[in-house]
Formats: structure tokens, sequence, C-alpha cells
């Protein structure tokens, strides 16, 4: 029964951190998506020629960078995702095929 609740445990803390970076990933990139069109591209004509200055500040490259990491971590989380799902239900019906 110990073995039950330390893995328990274990899964419990694994799936929280995971959620936990799956959430703090998708405000990062939020807020630096929100960020870089307010102060790295703008909205205005004028606008557009600033970004040909603004755009390769270190500023709006650590944007630019936090926004196409992002997306990326949260796409592979999502791949992670519907693998471990994939996983469940094919051993799941392994599993009630054999008991049939």
């Amino acid at each position: 029964m110990s073995s039950f609740y330390d893995s328990l445990l274990t899964t419990a803390i694994f799936v929280t951190s995971a959620c936990s970076a799956y959430i703090i990933w998708t405000l990062l990139h939020f807020a630096a998506a929100q960020i870089y069109i307010r102060h790295c591209v703008g909205s205005t004509w004028m606008d557009l020629l600033y970004s040909m200055i603004f755009v390769s500040s270190p500023y709006c490259q650590g944007l630019s960078w936090i926004i196409y990491h992002g997306s990326r971590q949260i796409s592979a989380m999502w791949f992670i995702f519907g693998t471990y799902m994939s996983n469940k239900l094919l051993n799941e019906l392994i599993h009630t095929s054999k008991t049939s």
C-alpha cells in the first residue's frame, strides 16, 4: 500500500510541475507578444519607420526569443500530452480486448 501512495505522490508532483511549466510558458508567451506589438512594431505609419530601428534592439530580440521558444514549448507540451493520452487509451483497449 505504501508503494501505491509513493507512486501517487510522485505522479502528483510531476503533473503539478508540468502544469506549472505550461502555465508559465503560456503567460510569458502572451505577455511577450503583447509587449512586442506595443513597443517593437506599433500600429501607425511612423511606427513602421521606428520598427526598422527597434526590431534589432536587445529588448525586442529578447521578446522575440520568448515568443518563438514559448510557442515551441507549448507545442511540445501538447505533443507530449497527446502521446501520453494515446498510450493510456491504447493500453486500455488492449487490456479490455484481452479480458473479453
